[in-house]
This record gives C-alpha cells, sequence and structure tokens, in this order.
C-alpha cells in the first residue's frame, strides 16, 4: 500500500486566502499591510499582492501574547478591587 501524500502547506496567500487562514477579515489583512505589520510580497511584474504565512503566524502570535497579557492585567484589577480595603475594615 503506497504512503499517503505529505500536505504542503502554501507559504503564500493571497489576501482572501490569508483571511480564511486566519479567521480573520479582509479588510483587517488590509490594515496589517497598510501599516506594515504585515509586508506584502508582489512577485515581479505582476500587481498581485501575496501574504507570507510565517509572517501572518508571527503577527498571530503577537496578537495573542498580548491579549494574554491583557487578560492577567484585567485579572489582577479585578482581584485587587474585589479585595476588601484595608483602610477600610480597620475603622468598621
Amino acid at each position: 500500500m503506497p504512503a499517503p501524500a505529505a500536505t504542503i502547506e502554501p507559504r503564500f496567500f493571497s489576501i482572501a486566502g490569508a483571511a480564511v487562514y486566519s479567521s480573520l477579515g479582509e479588510l483587517t489583512i488590509r490594515k496589517l499591510l497598510a501599516t506594515g505589520r504585515l509586508r506584502k510580497v508582489q512577485p515581479p511584474g505582476s500587481k498581485r499582492v501575496l501574504v507570507d504565512r510565517v509572517q501572518l503566524d508571527a503577527v498571530l502570535r503577537r496578537g495573542a501574547a498580548a491579549m494574554a497579557a491583557q487578560a492577567k492585567v484585567e485579572a489582577d484589577v479585578s482581584a485587587e478591587a474585589a479585595q476588601p480595603d484595608e483602610a477600610a475594615a480597620a475603622t468598621a
């Protein structure tokens, strides 16, 4: 029985393909390109814009890390707010 064929992930996506791959909207991908957070790749002599999967993965990882850090800050603030104020407790 032949071995199963290896799946090759594309290195570059169209804007629509990058949106599907990342679960982001096409407008978000275009904004990432416009702000320079993603570099657009244009084959020589082509107007087609491609997105490098490796760069896109890095942007997504940075975004996930930032979201985790923000969630930790929010949890810390909530925990502090839930604790009774020591000064108020002393006067009660």
